[in-house]
């Protein structure tokens, strides 16, 4: 699929038969876990999420994102 054309009709073909192949073996059980730890530039803002302030994952693109825009404050105030 990653060499296929997005708007490719064999897209959809592909995406079928994969999904053929996955649902057969379901369920997927994860055997690892990944964990995000992003850096951030802790020298230009506070409270950032890290290990001392923890309130959320570094990764916070995702629903978390407005809570750290809400806490940090400039490092140099």
């Amino acid at each position: 699929m990653g060499t296929v054309a997005p708007g490719d009709p064999k897209l959809t073909t592909l995406f079928h038969s994969a999904m053929e192949i996955w649902l057969k073996a379901l369920p997927d059980i994860p055997l690892v876990q990944f964990y995000h730890r992003n850096p951030g530039q802790h020298d230009l803002l506070d409270q950032l999420p890290d290990a001392t302030n923890p309130y959320i994952n570094s990764a916070n693109w995702h629903r978390t994102c407005e809570l750290v825009l809400l806490g940090i404050k400039s490092a140099a105030a």
